[in-house]
């Protein structure tokens, strides 16, 4: 099963990103199986002490969002590529101004470390 997670800053409110994500995954053609599921309460996000970390730290460095990506019969790896695919469209949307700038990381596990889909 895979697990991946985005982290980034956006100015749109949570409501506006959701009503974005369908055009999103549309035009990053994921798979319909990938399970998304976007916050901005970073205290939602469970996992072990090596998640929780990263989350604080994203909270403490002002990024607002977080969003989940679940993908089964696909690695950690795979399900990261996918997310990143979407939030490479979000970049693309209304959500963002033309010339704001844009900052976010996708993660995903292995081998016990998280690690940032370059």
């Amino acid at each position: 099963m895979g697990d991946a997670y985005a982290f980034f800053k956006c100015n749109a409110p949570e409501a506006a990103i959701q009503a974005e994500l369908p055009k999103m995954r549309a035009l990053a053609r994921v798979p319909s199986l990938l399970e998304l599921s976007l916050t901005s309460e970073m205290r939602s996000i469970k996992g072990d002490e090596k998640l929780t970390r990263i989350v604080e730290d994203a909270a403490q460095n002002g990024i607002p969002f977080a969003m989940k990506g679940h993908l089964p019969g696909v690695s950690n790896q795979g399900t990261a590529e996918e997310v990143a695919q979407v939030l490479n469209k979000a970049y693309e949307s209304p959500l963002y101004a033309k010339g704001e700038k844009i900052y976010g990381v996708v993660l995903y596990e292995e081998n016990g470390e998280f690690i940032s889909l370059d």
